[in-house]
């Protein structure tokens, strides 16, 4: 089988290993398509340090259910149209108390013939079953293979408790900024986009998002002008940008809360006035990853396609070009880049 394989930040190549066999307790998947993550393009471009190569990254992959290993107890049958995602135990303390995106014995990672990674470039890979979610079969690869990156905007939005007609300001409109504008437009918000590109602001316009602008030194005053003087409910920060958490902050009001939805790289050592988070009772809530029931709702809403997914594709490119891809996904003016084998 053919796996991508980055053998240090820049160098990317295709090598051929044996086909994983079924063993038990595992799913053996067969990749269909992986989107490149924006932690994949941290470690190519070498933004994030990485401590061990060569690796077989790839985290945003969907296949089929090609065989089901002895002793293996699932739902999922062979044919099935499956997203991967790195599975849960399902036992240990924080997936008891259904806090399971903090796993203790998390399976991101797995190893096949000396080569380690998070397994989504590659022609297959073996599967716990809590890492699998069924798509439906008739939706496109490139929407299917955004399941896992939505499962995570779904985390931050069940992790903000939004309600219906509140107000939300997401900061940054790339692909991660994007998904979080539209669920939580879908939960009833009514969303402002802010980005330094006009171009990201007029596509989360089209992609149905009430209002999105560049930001200038009239912000605020216009964000007060249109939350009638309340403020936002919540400022959602997805952008890797000190300056993008600066915005945020400036922005609440009493009683809102800000989601830190991205790292920043290289991290940053911002201060904060705890004396204004006691007065105005600010909330400050973090979000990454998914939990097992972030996984179940974004897998039922690509299936019913509820959302404009669309607008987060920037191109599908096959397997054989992953350097190429990888080059394009690294640029700030790029969408999803989503790798066919």
């Amino acid at each position: 089988i053919r796996v991508g394989v980055m053998t240090s930040p820049g160098n990317v190549e295709i090598r051929e290993v044996l086909k994983p066999q079924p063993s038990p307790g595992r799913v053996l998947v067969r990749i269909e398509a992986c989107g490149i993550c924006t932690t994949e393009q941290r470690i190519f471009n070498g933004a994030q340090a990485w401590e061990r190569f060569p690796y077989v990254g790839g985290h945003e992959a969907v296949g089929t259910v090609e065989a089901i290993g002895p002793d293996t107890e699932t739902d999922v049958q062979i044919g099935d149209r499956v997203a991967l995602f790195s599975a849960t135990c399902g036992y240990c303390f924080n997936c008891r108390r259904g806090q399971s995106s903090k796993c203790q014995n998390r399976d991101a990672f797995w190893e096949h013939e000396g080569l380690w990674g998070t397994w989504g470039f590659a022609e297959y890979r073996l599967v716990r079953p809590r890492g699998l979610q069924s798509i439906a079969r008739e939706i496109p690869l490139e929407l299917a293979a955004l399941a896992e990156p939505l499962s995570c905007a779904v985390h931050g939005l069940r992790r903000s408790h939004i309600e219906l007609g509140d107000e939300v300001v997401v900061i940054g409109a790339g692909t991660m900024g994007l998904l979080n504008a539209l669920v939580f437009t879908a939960r009833g918000a009514v969303v402002t986009v802010l980005d330094l590109l006009e171009s990201r602001c007029q596509r989360a316009l089209d992609a149905g998002v009430a209002r999105a602008f560049v930001p200038d030194q009239t912000t605020a005053g216009r964000i007060d002008e249109l939350t009638a003087g309340r403020g936002p409910n919540a400022v959602v920060v997805a952008s890797s940008s000190s300056k993008a958490y600066a915005m945020g902050r400036s922005l609440l009001t009493p009683l809102s809360q800000l989601l830190a939805f991205a790292a920043v790289y290289p991290s940053n050592h911002d201060s904060i006035d705890w004396s204004q988070i006691h007065r105005s009772e600010l909330a400050l809530v973090g979000a990454v990853s998914s939990d097992i029931e972030d996984i179940q709702i974004a897998g039922k809403l690509i299936s019913n396609r509820m959302l404009n997914l669309s607008s987060v594709i920037e191109t599908l490119m096959p397997f054989d070009r992953i350097a190429e891809a990888m080059v394009l996904s690294v640029r700030p003016d790029t969408y999803r880049v989503i790798l066919q084998m």
